[in-house]
């Protein structure tokens, strides 16, 4: 099965459109989508919007930004039955379809759109999609290592750095769509269309 953990901070009672059209093209390519958010009230749309397209939802604390909520999703499925692992957060907005991405990320255990060397190196981790082995061993990983601590600043950097280099330890099958230079912190993929 395909699973989709896909989180989004907001303040406002309604899912952004932008975020709608992440999930709806999102379930072209995942069996399953739920949608982790810290809690509040969500108005009647939204909850409407969740159920016609067959999203599920889960409201937690806001604690330990996207790894944190990926924890709280990780703890709601069965890893046994989860060959794919699609970890999405909404700090970019989607623009189009997904398809070359995914094409891609079939010939990988791990796979993300772009990488960073900021701290040290990782994939980034607004999108990433893990599969095969991997999948298990990084859900043991969040299992181990995942509970959301208080202190969000040093959480984040350790986590990314730890699982990118624990992805590279185990799995010689990871990349990312788009590589940043040596020299940069991270990548910039509009220097490909301009």
């Amino acid at each position: 099965m395909n699973i989709c953990l896909f989180c989004s901070y907001s303040g406002d009672n309604n899912i952004k459109n932008y975020v709608k059209f992440w999930l709806e093209s999102l379930l072209k390519f995942n069996d399953k989508v739920i949608l982790i958010t810290n809690e509040r009230h969500l108005d009647t749309n939204s909850i409407n919007f969740l159920n016609k397209i067959g999203v599920e939802l889960i409201m937690t604390e806001n604690k330990g930004w996207d790894f944190g909520l990926w924890y709280e999703g990780l703890k709601s499925i069965d890893i046994d039955k989860c060959s794919s692992l699609s970890l999405i957060n909404d700090s970019t907005i989607l623009f189009g379809d997904l398809d070359d991405f995914y094409k891609k990320s079939e010939s990988y255990d791990y796979f993300g759109m772009t990488d960073s060397y900021e701290l040290t190196y990782h994939i980034q981790s607004y999108m990433m999609v893990i599969r095969n082995k991997a999948v298990k061993d990084l859900y043991e990983y969040f299992m181990k290592n995942g509970k959301t601590p208080t202190n969000n600043n040093h959480y984040t950097p350790n986590i990314k750095k730890v699982t990118t280099k624990e992805m590279k330890n185990i799995h010689t099958h990871g990349e990312m769509v788009f590589n940043t230079d040596v020299n940069d912190y991270y990548y910039n993929p509009m220097k490909e269309v301009m």
